[in-house]
């Protein structure tokens, strides 16, 4: 088999297909068949009418480039003949140089399958009996947690998940981490455990809505021993749907805030702190003028017309107070 379109080093074979269809979009085989392929310079390079007809209405042509073909972007035209009318259409492909030797290097989230064949046979001749098959993953980024900090977490419920399955999740989970994460806000100390805990109950919930997560009912009996699973989970999910929720907020916040801490604003106004301004609000009678009876006992004072604070205003330099009627300069 040959290189495809994308890319085919000089010298090299290229695989061509091409396939025709009817007014209604169905495959159709033509009567002839011709291929014309052109060099970037727009010359032919070549006329091909050998082509293979691999199903109805697909076709495949394998051209052999020459070791001194012009690199760049090549086309290919293709003239099929149905009923007397000619159909034509045309493709690209790319003639690069000959590539060179490399180390070749697995980067981190790649998921590796090795394949080993049935034929494959030992010094004596015996051969497996079906294909094998093994993978393995590299080295995920961002990992925010582990398969053990979520069995720690969730119990015997993903007894049934591989740590493979837990790893996938984890990453994911660590990805949406960082995208919730606003810029531009300092990180508080507390964040770096913040994100672990929302990626263990992120997982969690998860793996709880796999078909494969433990979560159906069953029964065990043992002479006069019988363990009983129940069929109803909710309420752990419920309670991990809360937790996932709190540490949400506290990773959206960098970790300046704490699980279940309120997002409310604090109250401003507009130039209270400027040392011009006067204090404005209810201010306390001085007790040294105003005497107060000490309450003994379960004893109460209630004095009608009176209250013990009054409105006003304080000069902050000396301290003088002006009533509501008694505006100062």
């Amino acid at each position: 088999m040959g290189y495809k379109r994308d890319s085919v080093p000089v010298g090299q074979t290229v695989t061509l297909r091409a396939i025709f269809l009817n007014g209604s979009g169905e495959p159709m085989d033509v009567d002839s068949m011709s291929v014309k392929v052109y060099d970037p310079s727009g010359a032919v390079d070549g006329i091909y009418t050998s082509v293979t007809n691999i199903s109805t209405g697909y076709y495949e042509l394998d051209v052999t480039l020459s070791a001194t073909a012009t690199t760049g972007v090549w086309t290919d035209e293709w003239t099929g003949t149905i009923s007397g009318v000619d159909v034509k259409n045309t493709f690209k492909f790319t003639v690069e140089e000959m590539g060179s030797a490399q180390t070749q290097t697995i980067g981190n989230n790649t998921l590796i399958v090795v394949l080993i064949e049935k034929t494959i046979a030992d010094s004596d001749g015996r051969t497996l009996e079906e294909e094998q098959q093994v993978t393995f993953s590299t080295r995920y980024s961002p990992y925010y947690a582990s398969p053990d900090l979520i069995r720690a977490e969730v119990g015997t419920w993903l007894d049934s998940i591989p740590d493979d399955t837990l790893s996938l999740l984890i990453h994911w989970s660590s990805k949406e981490v960082d995208l919730i994460t606003p810029a531009g806000i300092r990180r508080h100390s507390n964040y770096s455990q913040a994100r672990t805990m929302f990626v263990i109950y992120d997982v969690a919930l998860r793996c709880l809505t796999l078909p494969a997560a433990g979560t159906g009912s069953g029964t065990k009996m043992l002479g006069d021993l019988m363990i009983k699973k129940n069929l109803d989970f909710r309420d752990a999910v419920e309670d991990l749907k809360k937790k996932r929720q709190e540490w949400f907020r506290v990773v959206n916040a960098k970790g300046n805030i704490t699980p279940g801490q309120s997002f409310a604003p604090s109250i401003a106004v507009k130039g209270s702190n400027h040392p011009e301004n006067r204090r404005v609000g209810r201010l306390w009678w001085n007790p040294l003028d105003y005497p107060y009876a000490v309450p003994i006992g379960n004893r109460k004072i209630r004095k009608a017309g009176e209250r013990k604070f009054r409105k006003g205003h304080v000069d902050i330099i000396d301290g003088s107070y002006f009533p509501p009627d008694e505006e100062p300069d």
